[in-house]
């Protein structure tokens, strides 16, 4: 059953945000998982490759949507609308729904987290674990 999340995170496909809903479905929650989520298209295209390679990693994306943080779990109550647009995205060029509505679902959760100074759009500096 796990085999195939084992062989994924040996390939190079592979990110922070993906590796955590990896070992998280492995039952190995790293130290920080609630800081590896998703940030952008690229990061959620990492994630989406590992749960079609192995659909038991979707555990783990479960598990972090309940122990992972408010950022795990905003993303991962608005995965299937993600995947959706991540979809889209990548049938035509320079897509960029997935990253509006990813920045959409995160900057509230941002705004709020004391340890995240905004320099810019675009531009942040998290403080802290």
């Amino acid at each position: 059953m796990t085999s195939a999340i084992v062989k994924w995170l040996g390939g190079n496909d592979t990110g922070s945000s993906s590796k955590t809903i990896a070992l998280t479905a492995l039952g190995e929650m790293p130290q920080g998982a609630s800081h590896k989520y998703p940030s952008d298209g690229a990061d959620f295209g990492r994630c989406y490759r590992l749960i079609q390679a192995a659909p038991e990693a979707k555990a783990g994306l479960d598990r972090l949507a309940t122990d992972g943080g408010p950022y795990w779990a905003a993303l991962a109550a608005r995965w299937d609308e993600i995947e959706a647009a991540y979809l889209r995205d990548i049938a035509k060029p320079k897509g960029d729904e997935t990253y509006a509505l990813m920045k959409s679902i995160l900057r509230p959760i941002e705004a709020r987290d004391s340890r995240i100074v905004r320099l810019g759009e675009g531009v942040s500096i998290r403080f802290g674990k």
